[in-house]
């Protein structure tokens, strides 16, 4: 199905709209200390450790997005923190084998920033790690524009 003849692209729109930014870090990217990485794709910690990165963006408030998985044989614990600060710390309590996703927002970073996890495991499960993103601005952000018939939210 063709676009309408008078259709516009967006981007026409959008000239002026701030580029987000995004940046994603996988396991292997992590430096570690009692973690170990695991099949080449994720991070477990068998007691307790840390894994943690230089955040490579411009000074900002970004959220920070942990992907983990939480297991049905234990309860494992994690902190996020970002240069020496805790930023949140939770315990993997769903125990339903399902892939999780933990967010904290408006986090001031500058390159360079140290963003690190702390781990300990708990019973059988160790506290896999999937990646984290980085993602700039948070929700109280967004801001809209009208287009047509509808909004575009950026």
């Amino acid at each position: 199905m063709a676009p309408p003849a008078d259709a516009e692209s967006l981007s026409k729109f959008l000239d002026n709209a701030p580029v987000p930014l995004s940046f994603t870090y996988r396991p292997k990217e992590f430096q570690v200390e009692g973690f170990e990485l695991e099949h080449g794709y994720r991070l477990k910690v068998p007691k307790s450790g840390k894994a943690w990165l230089e955040f490579e963006g411009p000074t900002g408030n970004y959220s920070i997005i942990t992907k983990y998985l939480d297991e049905d044989d234990g309860q494992s614990e994690l902190a996020l923190r970002a240069d020496g600060r805790e930023l949140d710390r939770w315990s993997f309590t769903d125990d339903d084998n399902g892939m999780k996703m933990r967010s904290v927002h408006s986090v001031a970073l500058k390159k360079g920033s140290r963003i690190e996890l702390r781990g300990k495991a708990g019973g059988g499960e160790y506290g896999r790690i999937y990646g984290m993103r980085i993602l700039g601005g948070h929700p109280q952000e967004l801001k809209a524009l009208e287009v047509g018939k509808g909004r575009v939210l950026f």
